[in-house]
């Protein structure tokens, strides 16, 4: 029994993960969250929150890279709280030496099986989610998540998986979700002239999204 939240295979195509929240799955044997084989494709993992899903072996998601011209990509993704063995977070199996890139990612590297050729920029801190208890994995403002992701990851998406659009601000966030304020008001308050006369009690609302 493994896979518990999405199984994907390809014998020579390419696998694109993309905007997906992948959480509270369970699987009895390993890779309680994504399981992700390619034998002879590249495989894109992008702006995924992977989060609290469990297995006895490799919680989080399990990588098989089947062939040395195979790229792997893991861009944005918070891979995080998954709870199993030999990889809680990321489990990488890459005996036949393809290219596994990792950038600007949310995981903690002690759980962490397997070797990244390329990385950076990932960053190993509490995601801060607005309440993950009843299943909103929305990005509380003070998170560290937000404008940290790394805009030249290859298949951005241009909104995130409630197709809110990506990027606001000027960085796009880790994970599935990009932080945003709908209806937030802004007020500014002072004088405005008149042929240099001054007109009291002027208030401009500037609203929109923040």
């Amino acid at each position: 029994d493994y896979a518990g939240g999405i199984n994907v295979y390809s014998d020579r195509g390419n696998i694109f993960l993309i905007n997906n929240m992948i959480t509270n799955n369970t699987a009895n044997n390993y890779a309680g969250g994504a399981y992700i084989h390619s034998n002879r494709g590249s495989i894109k993992v992008i702006n995924n929150t992977i989060t609290e899903n469990s297995a006895m072996y490799m919680g989080g998601v399990y990588l098989h890279v089947g062939s040395n011209s195979s790229v792997v990509d893991i861009y944005n993704n918070i891979i995080w709280g998954n709870v199993g063995s030999n990889g809680g977070d990321i489990f990488i199996q890459n005996t036949a030496d393809g290219i596994v890139n990792a950038f600007n990612n949310n995981f903690d590297p002690d759980k962490v099986l397997g070797t990244f050729t390329n990385k950076g920029g990932n960053i190993n801190a509490e995601p801060q989610f607005v309440d993950s208890t009843n299943g909103n994995y929305h990005l509380l403002s003070g998170s560290p998540l937000i404008d940290s992701g790394n805009n030249s990851a290859p298949s951005l998406p241009q909104s995130d998986f409630e197709g809110n659009s990506r990027v606001l601000g000027l960085t796009v966030d880790i994970g599935a979700d990009e932080y945003y304020v709908s209806g937030v008001t802004h007020s500014i308050s002072g004088q405005i002239l008149s042929q240099g006369i001054g007109v009291r009690d002027i208030t401009v609302n500037l609203s929109g999204d923040s």
